[in-house]
């Protein structure tokens, strides 16, 4: 799994110049298309203002760029919780999107050791998140 200090530590060259696949932890994992967009509109952008440091995650601060610390993650999600008076928005955090993702995966077919491909969690930690009736279940509907 990508911690907050992996994403703070990412730069472009993790992405080999085409934003189609990051590379983490020596994976190769596959961007969707709306992430490669994404990354390629702040990449311009970063090339545009001159950002001289080759961090993806930066911050505009006293008329400079900084690269990102792990607070300012921790900030974002925080105001979450203010975007709206809805409770929802407090139960954002790293570990809940963690969780979303990985039974996320699961549920669109991604198979067990995909999920272990492309998050880096370990078995042990998967099986906190997926069932065994849940994989039993799929096995059966196939």
């Amino acid at each position: 799994m990508v911690e907050r200090s992996q994403l703070l530590e990412l730069t472009w060259d993790d992405f080999g110049g085409s934003f189609k696949y990051i590379i983490i932890d020596g994976r190769k994992i596959e961007l969707c298309r709306i992430l490669q967009r994404y990354l390629s509109q702040l990449y311009k952008e970063q090339k545009q203002n001159r950002v001289k440091k080759p961090y993806v995650l930066q911050l505009y601060y006293n008329k400079q760029y900084k690269p990102m610390k792990e607070w300012n993650i921790n900030d974002i999600f925080d105001n979450f919780a203010k975007i709206t008076n809805d409770e929802k928005w407090k139960n954002y955090s790293p570990k809940y999107l963690r969780c979303c993702l990985i039974k996320t995966l699961f549920s669109t077919g991604y198979s067990i050791e995909d999920i272990i491909y492309i998050t880096g969690i370990d078995i042990k930690n998967l099986s906190n998140l997926i069932g065994t009736n849940e994989i039993l279940e799929r096995k059966i509907v196939r």
